[in-house]
């Protein structure tokens, strides 16, 4: 059996399975802050996107480092198609779209007067504010970025179109039902007074289809790139090397088989 969350692109296969650790505990330890900043408004971090992108970010690779760890101590558990995986396929998808969209609206629309605002700060909470900018809104989107550049889990096309939609959806009434109540918009474009609050989520829903798709043909492109003998309806290649001439061997998608993760290590072939 071969298993989507094993393959890496381009890489050793080690180099991801450190990232991914790395990227699990800055998601949960940055996540801790966003909250124990606001404690004890535990609500008001909900308003923002941003927020909802970082959190998608951090339980996406929570799930993917879980089920490696899975995968670690029981090899014969099949991860590949059951209901943890296509969990992790859907946060995978949704982290990376909603992070896509959250890099360009903050950059482009936000981050001046953001900036401007934080400039009125005294030095220390000046620098918080620019230090926490940079980490939601700039290591958070890189991060997800880099995972789908190495990685090989496929975006499928209606799952990821119903779910983000819906997610989406979500994320406006929130924001609409937040504006109106506290009479402060979330976002200064998104006032829900005029017309312009339509256009600018109609921009903000093309920018996230366009990460999707982004996602989607980029997993489909390294697919086809895959030689057919390493592709999932094939029989997994030996790690020896013995059936295979391992030409550019870290060039292709790595497919493991259902091995336990120490001979993996012990093969040589990470």
């Amino acid at each position: 059996m071969v298993v989507q969350a094993f393959q890496a692109w381009k890489v050793p296969f080690t180099f991801l399975f450190y990232f991914r650790w790395f990227a699990c505990l800055y998601g949960i330890s940055l996540t801790t802050f966003v909250w124990v900043e606001n404690w004890p408004h535990v609500i008001f971090p909900l308003y923002f996107m941003t927020t909802w992108g970082e959190l998608l970010v951090a339980i996406y690779f929570i799930l993917i480092t879980t089920s490696m760890y899975i995968y670690r101590n029981n090899p014969n558990d099949i991860i590949y198609g059951g209901c943890r995986w296509k969990t992790t396929k859907i946060f995978c998808q949704l982290a990376f779209s909603f992070e896509f969209l959250i890099f360009i609206f903050y950059w482009s629309l936000l981050a001046s007067e953001d900036f401007a605002n934080m400039s009125k700060r005294t030095p220390s909470g000046r620098a918080l504010g620019i230090t926490e900018t940079i980490l939601l809104h700039a290591i958070a989107p890189l991060l997800i970025t880099f995972e789908v550049i190495f990685n090989m889990i496929e975006f499928q096309l209606r799952q990821g179109l119903i779910v983000g939609g819906v997610v989406g959806v979500l994320y406006i009434l929130v924001n609409f039902l937040v504006t109106k109540l506290t009479g402060t918009p979330v976002y200064p474009p998104l006032a829900w007074d005029s017309i312009t609050t339509l256009l600018y989520l109609i921009v903000a829903a093309v920018l996230m289809f366009t990460g999707f798709f982004l996602g989607y043909f980029l997993q489909r492109w390294k697919s086809k790139k895959i030689d057919g003998r390493f592709r999932d309806s094939q029989v997994p290649q030996p790690l020896d090397g013995s059936a295979n001439d391992n030409e550019n061997y870290y060039g292709n998608a790595l497919y493991i088989e259902k091995k336990s993760y120490n001979e993996l290590h012990r093969s040589g072939r990470r």
